[in-house]
């Protein structure tokens, strides 16, 4: 599950990758299989593994500022069209989609469907993440 976490300093993507000349996307966690590897490894009975998913806050960037998951960017959904493919340029990555309500993601999930990719989430509402986390971390037994 995914931290929450709150940082000024990483308003959008845009604004990312402009203040680091673009190398923001080398930090990026994806794991992936090139197809070539992934059929190897299929051909030898060996399972591929899956990729991580890309968080997506699709929230204005105010809202991202205010409170968003710990390693989600926040591309909003006006924005998200131009952006996706520079920042998930695997159509078969999972991309987990989430703003105020689950409305705002529900608009981007339809977006990049249409664009081809092919594991998309809208994983609803900030605050009922937050919530779910919460309750997953009381659940966990203390060390």
């Amino acid at each position: 599950m995914m931290k929450i976490f709150s940082h000024a300093g990483f308003r959008t993507l845009g604004a990312a990758l402009a203040v680091s000349g673009g190398l923001v996307l080398a930090a990026v966690p994806t794991v992936g299989v090139q197809a070539a590897d992934a059929a190897q490894a299929t051909q030898a009975g060996d399972v591929a593994p899956a990729a991580q998913p890309i968080w997506i806050d699709v929230r204005t960037p105010k809202e991202f500022d205010g409170g968003h998951l710990e390693g989600a960017h926040n591309v909003p959904v006006e924005q998200i069209a131009g952006q996706i493919s520079t920042l998930v340029p695997n159509k078969d990555t999972p991309v987990m989609l989430y703003c105020r309500s689950g409305r705002r993601a529900e608009q981007a999930r339809k977006l990049l469907l249409q664009q081809g990719y092919t594991h998309v989430e809208n994983k609803g509402g900030y605050a009922d993440l937050l919530k779910q986390q919460q309750q997953q971390q009381q659940q966990q037994p203390q060390e």
